[in-house]
């Protein structure tokens, strides 16, 4: 059925009606204020503060006006008329000076009355306070429409601020410079939040490394202490002996060099932390060919199998020093507590390089994966040695520090432990990288 000239004018299509609404959206969004400028409207408060109260004193005249034409009305008059005590009389000239000019003799009623003097000489003034009456409700207004919300929440951020307090959010969501500025307050927020976090980290991580420092001082410090105090004893009685005083020197010697071990390791530990990072594009089966090299001599010494499962080619950004700094760690970890062997892996998860290390030794109890990367941890007998328990914490810093992180977890092999396995996770490409904040020092 065909539709007539009226018909297509008043329907309308599924399309159109969604562009209409659209439409009134997007005006109902302006009228709202969301998109427009905050020069803009303090250009239209400036206007409606000006015309509002010329239009308010215009129609102030008019009613006057209007009131004097009801109660005090000027009628025309005749000459010689006596004129009543309230009224005035007075006269006009009407005509042109080319036709000729001629009295007009008229009188206002009651208009020498004490009511027409009160209102036409104090009228002005309610005018004068209603005009500036309506420019304070245009101000309210606008404060309470655009200025109070964001300024509240402003406000109420600094408060918390000033109490320490970052577990806030400030969200208001408009376009104009006001939302602008609370969106940078938020970003402001958030940065300085996480900055206040690494630096609590940092301290707890401080405090951790002291407590365990003064904690693995204290055996060494005892033991010559205890050689220093039997030496002076023996010296009292005058019962030294060559070979006694030899042994106890050798034995105190040992503890001084442990001590300079972890003088040494803290040293260490506190440089690579401010380690520069220099990365360039690398190809990763070439760093693979690397690495089964260098871990190959590692396991010769140790006289334990390693195998390198080779990755497919792909292209990295990394610190090459950096990384093969973790993994060799990571290595000469795996190497002392396996009993045979070592297997490396190394495969792309999307925009990561997953690098698994794995043992065939005794495995991590629940404490050991706890604490295993707190620096001087050296976990039970069955996997401490000779080492200062700094290799993990190393490895876990410069893990972090590359943007990446390191785990430890057991093996299971049917049921039971068959060896520990550290996942490295690193990015591949700089960006990754770049936007990891620098570890505080400890």
């Amino acid at each position: 059925m065909a539709l007539s000239g009226t018909e297509r004018s008043t329907s309308s299509s599924p399309a159109t009606r969604a562009t209409g609404r659209t439409r009134f959206k997007g005006l109902r969004t302006l009228l709202r204020g969301r998109t427009i400028s905050l020069k803009i409207w303090l250009l239209l408060l400036i206007i409606l503060s000006v015309l509002l109260p010329v239009q308010i004193m215009i129609q102030s005249e008019k009613l006057l006006e209007a009131y004097n034409d009801r109660y005090f009305p000027v009628v025309p008059a005749q000459p010689g008329e006596v004129v009543q005590d309230e009224d005035v009389a007075f006269i006009t000239w009407d005509g042109s000076p080319v036709t000729g000019m001629f009295e007009l003799h008229k009188r206002q009623v009651n208009g020498n009355s004490w009511k027409y003097r009160l209102v036409n000489r104090y009228a002005h003034i309610p005018m004068f306070a209603l005009s500036l009456l309506s420019v304070l409700v245009i101000i309210w207004m606008f404060y309470r429409w655009k200025l109070h919300k964001p300024l509240s929440l402003l406000s109420e951020g600094m408060a918390h601020i000033r109490q320490q307090d970052l577990d806030f959010k400030v969200e208001y969501h408009s376009r104009d410079e006001l939302g602008q500025l609370c969106q940078g307050f938020e970003q402001m927020r958030g940065q300085l939040n996480d900055t206040f976090h690494e630096l609590w980290d940092a301290q707890a991580a401080q405090a951790q490394l002291v407590q365990a420092f003064a904690h693995d001082l204290r055996t060494p410090l005892t033991v010559l202490k205890g050689f220093a105090g039997m030496l002076e004893l023996q010296a009292d009685r005058d019962t030294l002996e060559p070979a006694k005083v030899k042994q106890h020197a050798l034995l105190m010697q040992d503890n001084i060099i442990r001590i300079e071990r972890y003088l040494d390791g803290l040293r260490e530990l506190r440089s690579l932390e401010q380690w520069k990072l220099s990365v360039s594009p690398l190809s990763l089966s070439a760093y693979a060919d690397r690495l089964r090299s260098e871990a190959s001599l590692l396991a010769g010494l140790a006289g334990k199998q390693l195998t390198v499962e080779p990755p497919a080619e792909t292209t990295v950004h990394w610190d090459a020093a950096l990384v093969s700094r973790i993994l060799t760690n990571l290595t000469a970890n795996a190497l002392h507590y396996a009993a045979s062997q070592v297997r490396i892996t190394l495969r792309r998860e999307q925009a990561e390089l997953v690098i698994t290390l794995s043992d065939d030794g005794p495995g991590l109890d629940a404490a050991a994966l706890q604490r295993a990367f707190e620096p001087f941890y050296r976990g039970d007998d069955s996997r401490s040695g000779a080492g200062l328990g700094l290799g993990l914490s190393i490895a876990r810093s410069l893990a972090v520090r590359h943007g990446g992180s390191l785990g430890l977890a057991n093996r299971l092999a049917d049921g039971r432990v068959a060896g520990a396995e550290a996942v490295l996770r690193l990015p591949c490409a700089a960006d990754g990288i770049a936007n990891v904040a620098s570890i505080q020092k400890l």
